[in-house]
């Protein structure tokens, strides 16, 4: 789902009209339109109000992720996932492959049966 479909859908199930919406952004409702049609992109500071309206994250309105919120992670967890994103993808695979091992199909049970052993696409 790309911008123009995520914006589209978020504003009907949040109950805006196109027009309100315009104004809370202070753009014109052509051009949030356009936003939608996917002829004219959001600045970054629109995308920003954006997120804030929706309580979602930028990456979800942009389809770089398909979280629309973040989980809450201690301080700690997010130590970890900065360290394991910062991996080759050699070594990445190779921590997968571990957790699988240790922990087992019954937690880590989205592991798609690729012969690497890693998560598929869609696993994060």
């Amino acid at each position: 789902m790309n911008l123009a479909e995520r914006l589209r859908l978020l504003r009907t199930h949040f109950g805006y009209s196109q027009a309100a919406l315009a104004e809370k952004l202070s753009v014109s409702r052509m051009a949030y339109t356009q936003y939608e049609t996917g002829h004219r992109e959001p600045s970054l500071a629109t995308l920003i109000i954006l997120a804030q309206t929706y309580r979602i994250s930028v990456d979800f309105l942009l389809g770089i992720s398909d979280l629309s919120h973040l989980p809450n992670l201690s301080a700690q967890e997010k130590i970890l996932l900065s360290q394991l994103d910062r991996l080759a993808d050699e070594r990445r695979q190779q921590v997968f492959r571990t957790l699988k091992s240790k922990l087992g199909e019954q937690i880590l049970s989205d592991f798609s049966n690729r012969p690497d052993g890693t998560p598929g696409e869609d696993f994060f």
